[in-house]
């Protein structure tokens, strides 16, 4: 089979989740003798002439081909994000060269959405992975600028336009101030305005573009042979906001097999070891970790071990400082092997104060044989049983983290029955099966000549976790 999987960022450039999830089908798949190459985009504002460039290369014996293109030179930069002409033209040129019969959409950010209607007229098979909430929300976490959680957007995308305009990484001026205190009816009104004009200025264009972006999402959606979700909750974000469910499937992620089983750590003193590995961000609300952790009595016998890539550096720097007295709070870098680093844990930390959709982390954990102190949001509340492999705490909340570590630390048996229940997850192999049987299932369809009047949305039989 010729598969060619897309994805926003890739190694070395892009790390996390996505990143690892990526790598991970293109091995499993490299293994089964497959023909498997990936797209990835470089940057968005490289360039001094419109269009998209591409350099090829490999990682780690994968093909990999890198665009690079300058938004800041398109008509419609924002618009650009999923409608993309640059990103179409030579999309189509390295499907063609590769010979792909399928197409895994792992996240398409940057990408270009409108690519889906021309991939699917060439006869390809079109999947798509829903990793985060990208394709409801253009900052892909649904979360407000103050910090509180959104649903999606609502009618004209009234809040949208409001996240928009008022993000840091946007021109902030006085035009973007009066936004930020407007009333949510106000900026309806704005957008109503903004699709009136047939060609928009300036900002007016970003307006117009968002007010029509959840209504073309759903239309790109609609077209795929299936829409792959890790978990019920993203389901039900995608559902809550008006898309055809028809062709959603769910697939839970697989995590790479451990290669060396977790051994009972040899305990030479009693204290309790947590730990949280992964992007060190606001997000991941690591300021509940070490607020919850000052919040415990010094003489508690409990350590904290933050690992990962700081994201951002300076959130990192204060959070270092803020637990700076305290030496049973740790913080390291990135770690090579998550698996290792989770090893010398009894406990793992997932306090995301955002709607996670599949932490990845979390499985990793799990195959390692940890128990999981979880947020009680989104995805991250769905793969953590309360009470039977892990805790849930109230997302944001230190005191009702503390409580729970509280409760590891003073309830006799917790923490071994807690760790007898953790389930091994579905690991890589099972995964990546999986996705073979849905990709063959919808070349096949792409084949027939009724294909393009037929629902690609038949039930797969016998594919694991659909």
């Amino acid at each position: 089979m010729r598969i060619l999987l897309l994805t926003h960022s890739f190694y070395p450039e892009g790390v996390g989740g996505v990143s690892r999830y990526a790598d991970s089908l293109a091995r499993a798949f490299l293994a089964r003798g497959h023909d498997v190459a990936l797209l990835t985009t470089r940057s968005g504002s490289i360039g001094s002439v419109p269009g998209a460039c591409y350099e090829d290369g490999e990682w780690q014996g994968l093909p990999v081909r890198r665009l690079t293109f300058n938004l800041s030179l398109a008509p419609n930069p924002y618009r650009y994000e999923w409608d993309n002409p640059w990103v179409n033209e030579r999309m189509l040129q390295y499907v063609e060269q590769r010979r792909a019969e399928v197409v895994h959409l792992v996240h398409g950010g940057h990408l270009s959405m409108s690519a889906v209607p021309l991939l699917k007229a060439s006869g390809r098979a079109v999947l798509a992975s829903v990793l985060d909430y990208w394709f409801v929300c253009a900052v892909s976490n649904l979360r407000r600028p103050d910090g509180s959680l959104c649903d999606g957007p609502d009618w004209l995308g009234g809040e949208c336009i409001r996240c928009l305009i008022t993000r840091p990484w946007t021109r902030q001026d006085r035009i973007s101030h009066v936004i930020r205190y407007s009333p949510n009816v106000a900026l309806k009104a704005l957008g109503l305005v903004a699709r009136t004009m047939p060609d928009p200025p300036g900002r007016w264009a970003s307006v117009q573009a968002q007010t029509n972006r959840l209504a073309e999402m759903r239309a790109y959606l609609a077209q795929l042979d299936a829409v792959l979700c890790p978990s019920q909750f993203v389901a039900g974000v995608l559902q809550r906001n008006g898309f055809d469910m028809a062709n959603v499937r769910l697939l839970p992620l697989g995590v790479q097999p451990v290669r060396v089983p977790r051994q009972a750590r040899p305990r030479d003193d009693d204290v309790l070891r947590l730990g949280y590995l992964g992007r060190q961000e606001p997000a991941k609300g690591l300021h509940v970790l070490v607020d919850a952790m000052l919040a415990l009595p010094r003489e508690l016998p409990v350590h904290m071990l933050i690992r990962g890539y700081e994201e951002s550096p300076e959130y990192v720097a204060a959070l270092r400082a803020r637990a700076a007295p305290d030496p049973r709070i740790r913080f390291h870098g990135e770690v090579p092997d998550p698996a290792a680093a989770l090893a010398d844990l009894d406990v793992f930390v997932m306090p995301s104060v955002v709607y996670e959709a599949y932490p990845l982390v979390i499985r990793e954990a799990q195959a390692v044989g940890l128990p999981v102190l979880a947020s009680d949001i989104g995805g991250i509340k769905e793969g953590v049983r309360h009470e039977v492999d892990g805790l849930h705490f109230r997302a944001g909340d230190p005191r009702s983290l503390a409580r729970a570590i509280r409760r590891l630390l003073e309830e006799p048996g917790l923490l071994e029955r807690l760790r007898a229940n953790v389930q091994p997850p579905l690991d890589a192999d099972q995964h990546a099966e999986a996705l073979l049987e849905l990709y063959a299932a919808s070349i096949q369809r792409s084949r027939r000549p009724s294909a393009a009047a037929e629902s690609t949305a038949a039930p797969l039989s016998g594919t694991p976790g659909l």
